[in-house]
């Protein structure tokens, strides 16, 4: 059993407060011991920061080949729609399929997140996901399976594959959890959504859903019109009988509480009365809070500060390639402090770590350095300069993710930390 101890400028347990000059130990697969007294024998790593490894709590791994985010900043997010089932649409089409090569969409996604130190992921997946890809990479954490359906003939078809997929996950060994995602309050009727959630509640499974995501969506629910209904009418599948109105994300807040844990993904235009369900069902329900692609779409400024404030359990997601240029969450971590300057480091931290892990029940084993956790790590090089807050040291900084370490294995090494991987790989050698 490989062990080893290191030290660093700075240690982030996240559960606690920064080390300085700390220490980290492993055993094998776990965390033996975070500290502030280091042994002469300890690999003294430099100026870099050890962080558990970040938990990147809302994917869509499926755009992960493309070069730059679909469409143009802030356009018309119907159009982004349109724009995004026309590059699915081509990705998915025989002629493509005979043209690629190399590793899939998602395979390069799942490279990216751990090379940029995500290693739970939050990943909403359509039914052409390939399973081999999630069984080969390195992340983990729940896959959602995506479900559209406003008609009562496709609301029955996706419980029957509901009902399987849980039948099937129950039997299978994997690290991967298993998870369910109505997509929308436009493209998920209520009735499918409470039923889903009913099941959620009796196998204990983790629902995720895009809620409160644009003024038009919100106008939508109240109304019944807009440029959301256009395109659900032009796609064959409005259907008016599932739209009880006027309708508020809050009623939908109300129906996925019944799952013993639900995502909200987004909430750009929660209100206060909203903001404050979340806060009293904070024990299960966590808003995921996608900077940059909130950025990209120009919305009205993030209540995260008035979220947290609130008592809100929150955590962060960077979406997908189609509305993000990457899915380095340690650079979404950075633009929130440099968007919400009123959010301390400590709170950004957590949201990218224990919060995430919270929201996807692996909190047990991930999210905070803790003796017993799985040993996921990872280290940062920091500046040579001295803050007030230490953890501006790593969130004011564009220095990378050198070294990534999954279950107290070295998986991925860059610059200077290209020096550890080799040294564990002689010393596992040799035991």
């Amino acid at each position: 059993m490989c062990h080893y101890s290191l030290k660093a400028r700075f240690v982030f347990p996240v559960d606690r407060a920064p080390i300085a000059e700390g220490g980290l130990s492993v055993e094998g697969h776990h965390i033996a011991q975070v500290t502030r007294e280091t042994t002469s024998a300890a690999w003294d790593l430099g100026n870099v920061a050890i962080l558990p490894a970040l938990v990147n709590a809302h994917t869509h791994l499926e755009f992960s080949h493309l070069p730059q985010p679909l469409g143009n900043p802030g356009m018309c997010f119907s159009d982004w729609i349109r724009a995004v089932l026309a590059n699915r649409q081509e990705a998915t089409s025989p002629e493509q399929a005979g043209r690629l090569s190399g590793p899939s969409p998602i395979a390069q996604g799942l490279t990216e997140s751990l090379q940029t130190g995500s290693v739970t992921l939050g990943e909403i997946a359509n039914t052409s996901w390939n399973k081999k890809d999630f069984e080969q990479a390195c992340p983990t954490g729940t896959i959602f399976f995506e479900l559209i359906g406003l008609s009562e003939t496709r609301i029955q078809e996706l419980i029957s594959t509901v009902l399987e997929l849980i039948a099937s996950a129950e039997q299978a060994t994997t690290s991967w959890q298993i998870g369910f995602s109505p997509h929308a309050p436009y493209t998920a009727a209520a009735s499918l959504i409470a039923q889903v959630a009913k099941l959620a509640a009796i196998h204990k499974f983790s629902l995720a859903m895009h809620l409160a995501e644009t003024r038009a969506e919100i106008d939508f629910l109240r109304e019944g019109r807009g440029p959301l209904r256009e395109l659900l009418e032009e796609r064959g599948i409005w259907n008016s009988t599932c739209f009880q109105r006027p309708l508020r994300a809050l009623d939908y807040l109300k129906i996925l509480a019944e799952a013993p844990r639900a995502l909200i993904v987004h909430g750009n235009y929660l209100d206060q009365e909203e903001l404050q369900f979340l806060a009293e069902h904070s024990q299960g329900m966590t808003l995921v809070y996608c900077p940059r692609t909130h950025a990209y779409f120009g919305h009205s400024a993030y209540p995260l500060l008035q979220a947290l404030q609130s008592g809100v359990h929150v955590a962060l997601g960077t979406d997908s390639k189609a509305s993000n240029p990457d899915l380095n969450l340690l650079t979404d971590m950075r633009f929130v402090r440099e968007q919400h300057p009123a959010v301390t480091g400590a709170q950004i931290l957590r949201m990218g770590t224990l919060h995430g892990a919270q929201a996807l029940s692996a909190a047990e084993r991930v999210g905070s350095l803790s003796v017993g956790k799985r040993a996921s790590w990872i280290a940062v090089e920091l500046p040579e300069r001295t803050d007030a807050d230490p953890h501006d040291l790593v969130l004011q900084s564009k220095l990378p993710v050198s070294l990534v370490v999954v279950d107290g294995k070295p998986v991925y090494a860059q610059g200077k930390m290209s020096a550890f991987l080799q040294k564990w790989r002689a010393q596992a050698g040799t035991e």
